[in-house]
């Protein structure tokens, strides 16, 4: 059984395209009867299931952030994040931004003013809701540092914690082990992001895969030990 990461491990972060194997991978757990569950931390789209289905992905589970908000936001909110984000938020809170219950972040390359204004809204009392822990978010060829790297450092600026909505927080891979009905230790879990995602599931008794087609680049930048490396997912098609 497996919990299975989207971009960096299934679609490109450039293109948004299938990437070598991922289409076969999905096809040989679904010829073989393996359950699997599609774990993303998408906040972009409110449509990224249907578009993950229009590539060609066949699958019957899927989790992502913006299916479990609700759990966590009950009044007015800042967002902070890119315009797509911004406005599927606003669809479902009234936005705030002088005196915000919440400060949401999710994926974005933020200045040194958009910092400055996250900083004053926790010091006045918002809490801090990060969509995801993700490490690195990849633009252009270039890595910047991503929604779980700022939440850290606002924490550390601050003095004050923050909540995660998805990957790689304990209740959300609560909601997808729910999908198998099966124990963490039964379930692997892929991604390209060992630090966001893998070093989290690996806490709660999964096995970790990391693959190289995304954030990671070479096993030299390897700095926590999944069970297991893989270039490619080919290496999981028997």
């Amino acid at each position: 059984m497996y919990f299975i990461d989207v971009q960096g491990t299934l679609i490109s972060d450039e293109d948004k395209t299938p990437l070598p194997y991922a289409l076969e991978f999905i096809e040989h757990l679904n010829k073989n009867n393996i359950p699997f569950v599609i774990v993303t931390n998408n906040t972009k789209r409110s449509d990224f299931k249907e578009y993950l289905q229009q590539l060609g992905f066949k699958f019957k589970y899927y989790l992502d952030p913006l299916m479990v908000l609700d759990d966590k936001i009950d009044d007015e909110v800042a967002v902070f994040g890119n315009e797509n984000f911004k406005q599927i938020v606003s669809k479902k809170y009234k936005l705030n931004y002088k005196a915000p219950k919440y400060l949401v972040l999710s994926v974005g390359i933020y200045n040194s003013d958009d910092y400055a204004k996250m900083i004053e809204y926790i010091l006045n009392g918002a809490k801090l809701i990060a969509m995801h822990k993700t490490s690195i978010y990849v633009a252009n060829n270039k890595r910047y540092p991503a929604v779980g790297a700022i939440a850290e450092m606002l924490k550390y600026a601050t003095g004050v914690d923050y909540e995660t909505i998805g990957k790689p927080s304990i209740d959300f891979f609560e909601k997808a082990r729910q999908f198998l009905n099966a124990e963490f230790n039964k379930i692997t879990m892929i991604s390209d992001d060992l630090i966001g995602d893998l070093k989290g599931a690996k806490k709660l008794g999964m096995k970790t895969i990391l693959v190289l087609t995304g954030k990671i680049k070479n096993k030299k930048e390897i700095k926590e030990n999944p069970d297991m490396i893989l270039e490619n997912l080919k290496g999981l098609i028997c």
